[in-house]
């Protein structure tokens, strides 16, 4: 199994560690599409390829918004609690009206974006695993295990995004990946590490 050896750096830093964060994504973003680019070039020959899909799986707060972005190179919405909570209510009266009371849906949100800035991949964001079920939905929680196994077949990477510093088998994730992909072959992990500094 791959393994990053440095943490993606955070985007949550401010003054000049933020500049430099952004000059950092900018470069190492820009070098990743040149690349990508004369990939795409050789096959476009072949007609039955297609680019390569990544499944991001983590607890929630791990830092996978960063990591979509750093793959993407495009600028997630992050800490918007007011947007996260609208969505959530539009998804449970949705299911209240299909007549299924989790807040947990399989049908995927598809948003597709086309720019000859970013590079030509499938990117899979799923709800980041949590520690407990609240009493107004007690099965939250397996739930949204069930909805991360469903999503780890047939996927070219599981990228599990854990905290620096903690052993492998204890990253969030890790067993669910490894049950959907026993040689590991297709499995990486991202450490993040958060640099904010602490206020006074």
């Amino acid at each position: 199994m791959l393994q990053a050896q440095q943490p993606l750096p955070s985007p949550s830093l401010h003054g000049d560690e933020s500049q430099q964060y952004k000059d950092l994504l900018q470069s190492q973003s820009k070098k990743y599409r040149e690349i990508n680019d004369q990939l795409s070039s050789v096959l476009s020959q072949y007609e039955d390829l297609r680019p390569p899909n990544i499944v991001v799986i983590g607890e929630q707060s791990a830092g996978k918004s960063s990591v979509l972005e750093y793959l993407s190179g495009i600028r997630f919405v992050t800490g918007a609690a007011q947007l996260e909570k609208a969505i959530d209510d539009l998804t449970k009266l949705h299911l209240q009206f299909e007549g299924n009371n989790s807040c947990i849906s399989n049908q995927l949100i598809e948003v597709e974006v086309t720019s000859p800035h970013v590079p030509d991949l499938t990117l899979i964001d799923l709800h980041g695993f949590i520690a407990t079920s609240g009493v107004d939905n007690p099965t939250l929680k397996d739930d949204i295990r069930q909805l991360v196994k469903q999503n780890l077949t047939d996927r070219d990477c599981i990228l599990i995004v854990g905290e620096a510093g903690r052993d492998l088998q204890t990253i969030v994730g890790f067993e669910e990946a490894r049950e959907k992909d026993p040689s590991q072959k297709r499995t990486l992990c991202a450490f993040q590490r958060d640099l904010k500094e602490e206020g006074p």
